[in-house]
């Protein structure tokens, strides 16, 4: 059978129409959602039933379709798949551009059956992915970020050395604790209590190589100094420090770089290789990378909106410690009856979930499994580069050069050589435009540009007024201004202000 591709999304509310192209038998247009006796409500042993022709076509298409919409990243609710099924099944037995009325989709107990006729469907709760995300892990894009990070690696003589290639990054940890299901009664309200609703972030900063050795660790809390006090039970090379918000800044990130330096071996003299997300400030700190390039540390960057995919800290290390953080404080939390943490007692809890999450294991794992070490440029299946299919565009390389502008041959516009005679006179209206629709020699002969008429007035016939250092005062210059085409020109004449007598 051929396979069924549409280039429109079914979705609307009953009677809205939908322009669909196929590419399974006729063209589809213009084709609104039908309210199908064989397929709406209970009635769907009606079109699974081996009396009715066509049934199993019918929803061997609308399988198709649905597959190609899960590829594309289209809406898939339940509710459109009812309707696009409803839609498929009529409009495969109506002629092309046949309009259908349409009062609902197909019902519950359909849906419910076609999940259980096609077993490798199913509803699921679909994880969050930003626009940009979806859009930055592309395979090109992936692919040369490997091949310099493979040249890079060649080129520091440490392809094969797990010693020499780090990886550093950071996460919050909160310290309100709550699970994300538990088993309850049916009907009865389900709760656990915990000591907030929300809680307070705490930095975690970590380094690790390939072989499975961490580096320094840095605990950053939200706050202006750290207090002795704060420091029961911390684990052995662990540094503690407070910031702003409890977020990570330049100038802490610089004072790692230095601990961090100071952690390396003395006595092999072959560079290291430290991998980097690109926060700002991690990128845009020129002290640490001084510092760094001193030490003779190579930094590279992940691609942007990639690190869901690459960064190996976040996939290995931190998802580990958060589980292991999110069980130890919900029992810190039962044991002390819903008090919330303390900083007394934080690494109370933090160290027991430290120890088993940072484990050599853990380490090696998350090289391995993002294919940093060992080199694995095909580590990400085409499932993981499926969202950024419809953002797709040619590289700037592979563009073809953009054409020369042509040179303009028309001659620059001539001013006139002379300019109208300017009305003498006051006069009352603002702004006075004469329009010379032509150049003058293309006007009639003895015609002249028409202005207002002049008047002469008396001193008697002038009302008596204060005067306004506004009066005949002009806004703009006497000479003329061309913004329009050669062929039509307005001249923007003097512009004077008057009071007008008799305002209210």
């Amino acid at each position: 059978m051929t396979s069924y591709g549409a280039t429109r999304k079914y979705k609307g509310a009953p009677g809205e129409t939908a322009s669909i192209s196929s590419s399974f038998g006729p063209v589809l247009s213009d084709c609104i959602y039908t309210n199908s006796d064989e397929l709406v409500g209970k009635f769907e042993k009606v079109l699974f039933s081996l009396n009715f022709p066509g049934a199993g076509e019918s929803d061997r298409m609308t399988m198709t379709f649905v597959f190609d919409v899960i590829a594309s990243g289209g809406e898939r609710s339940s509710g459109w798949c009812m309707r696009a099924a409803v839609c498929l099944g009529r409009a495969s037995r109506q002629a092309p551009g046949e309009r259908v009325a349409i009062q609902k989709g197909a019902g519950y107990y359909w849906f419910q059956n076609f999940l259980k006729r096609n077993p490798q469907l199913g509803m699921r709760k679909p994880e969050v992915l930003s626009a940009a995300r979806a859009a930055g892990l592309n395979k090109e894009v992936v692919s040369e970020w490997f091949n310099q990070y493979e040249s890079l690696s060649v080129e520091l003589g440490i392809e094969g050395t797990p010693s020499h290639i780090w990886n550093c990054d950071e996460s919050g940890l909160q310290d309100q604790f709550s699970s994300t299901k538990v088993i309850g009664q049916v009907g009865q309200p389900c709760v656990e209590v915990c000591a907030g609703e929300k809680g307070e972030t705490t930095t975690c900063l970590a380094a690790f190589n390939a072989e499975g050795t961490y580096s320094r660790t840095m605990i950053i809390f939200k706050g202006k100094r750290v207090r002795s006090e704060w420091l029961q039970g911390c684990p052995e090379n662990t540094s503690v420090r407070c910031s702003d918000n409890g977020w990570i800044t330049s100038d802490l990130f610089l004072e790692w770089g230095q601990m961090f330096i100071q952690s390396l071996p003395k006595d092999d003299p072959r560079p290291h290789l430290l991998l980097l997300d690109g926060h700002s400030s991690h990128v845009y700190n020129l002290e640490f990378i001084k510092l760094l390039k001193s030490k003779n540390v190579h930094i590279m960057c992940y691609p942007a909106h990639t690190t869901n995919a690459l960064q190996l800290a976040d996939k290995a290390l931190f998802k580990s410690l958060k589980h292991h953080w999110g069980q130890e404080g919900r029992k810190w939390t039962r044991m002390m009856a819903g008090q919330k943490l303390s900083r007394m007692e934080f690494f109370a809890v933090f160290s027991r979930a430290w120890a088993k999450a940072a484990t050599v294991e853990n380490a090696q794992a998350g090289f391995r499994g993002t294919g940093m070490f060992p080199l694995n440029k095909d580590i990400l299946s085409e499932t993981a580069f499926a969202p950024s299919k419809t953002t797709e565009r040619v590289l700037p390389s592979t563009l073809p050069s953009p054409p020369t502008r042509p040179q303009c041959l028309l001659p620059p516009p001539t001013r006139p050589q002379s300019l109208p005679p300017q009305p003498t006179g006051p006069w009352s209206p603002l702004l006075t435009l004469a329009h010379s629709a032509r150049q003058p020699s293309a006007l009639p002969s003895g015609h002249q540009p028409s202005y207002p008429p002049t008047r002469t007035q008396s001193p008697a016939d002038q009302p008596a007024r204060p005067q306004s250092s506004a009066s005949l005062t002009p806004l703009l210059p006497v000479e003329p201004l061309y913004i329009f085409p050669d062929d039509e020109k307005v001249v923007f004449e003097e512009v004077v202000l008057e009071e007008v007598s008799g305002g209210r």
